[in-house]
């Protein structure tokens, strides 16, 4: 199996589960990585939504990662939605890792976006607010996403409009080489959020022709992904 490899940056939205190909009005945020303090933003917008993004980061003199804040804020119809998303140097002091063949196992669950090696990008953080209300995502739907950014949140992250009013999707393109895996967020005011994970071929390369512009989508390819509710 081929899987086209990504440079660092790229992250993207999807359509509704079930729909064959889906063409939504596409929100593409302009992400920049700056020296914190000096953080950047540009505006995208849309017919029907508008989006605003900015990521900062550095790089720690004893880690080959940096952290990173990557920050996506638009308007879904009426409502108003902010995505924040934090990385870190992954601690394996913090976990529990196993390995066996393979597999690496971070506190009993799959490493996604690892290749028969320990993380060393992790989420320490995952908020959706919709109308300046928190709403819960709980680390079920990300704690085991690693390497999302390699440092760099550029391109990595699009941000459309989700399946019903009061919705978003949040597409990641995430690790790169053997780790690829591509990861798709329906994130719900209700708090009733999807999750979808990938690494095979046919549905990452989808993914990334999204990312590269495509606007419309395939979710037909992700009927054997790998689903958190």
């Amino acid at each position: 199996m081929k899987i086209r490899h990504i440079s660092l940056g790229v992250l993207v939205l999807l359509a509704p589960l079930g729909c064959q190909r889906n063409e939504p009005p596409q929100v593409q945020p302009s992400a920049t990585v700056s020296e914190p303090g000096t953080p950047n933003s540009a505006p995208g917008q849309s017919s029907q939504s508008q989006e605003t993004a900015s990521t900062e980061g550095t790089r720690p003199s004893n880690q080959g990662i940096p952290p990173v804040t990557a920050q996506y804020e638009g308007k879904v119809n009426d409502g108003h939605y902010e995505i924040v998303i934090r990385t870190a140097p992954f601690e394996a002091s913090r976990h529990v890792v196993t390995r066996s063949g393979y597999d690496t196992k971070v506190d009993g669950r799959y490493a996604i976006g690892t290749d028969q090696t320990l993380p060393q990008e992790e989420i320490v953080e995952f908020l959706f607010r919709w109308d300046n209300a928190d709403i819960e995502v709980p680390p079920r739907f990300w704690s085991d996403c690693y390497h999302p950014f390699n440092g760099n949140a550029t391109d990595r992250i699009v941000v459309r409009k989700g399946p019903d009013p009061n919705s978003v999707y949040l597409l990641l393109g995430g690790s790169d080489a053997a780790g690829t895996y591509g990861a798709i967020w329906i994130l719900r005011k209700n708090g009733k959020h999807e999750r979808l994970v990938s690494n095979e071929e046919d549905p990452v390369n989808d993914l990334l022709d999204a990312i590269d512009g495509d606007e419309s989508f395939d979710l037909g390819l992700w009927k054997d992904a790998d689903v958190v509710k």
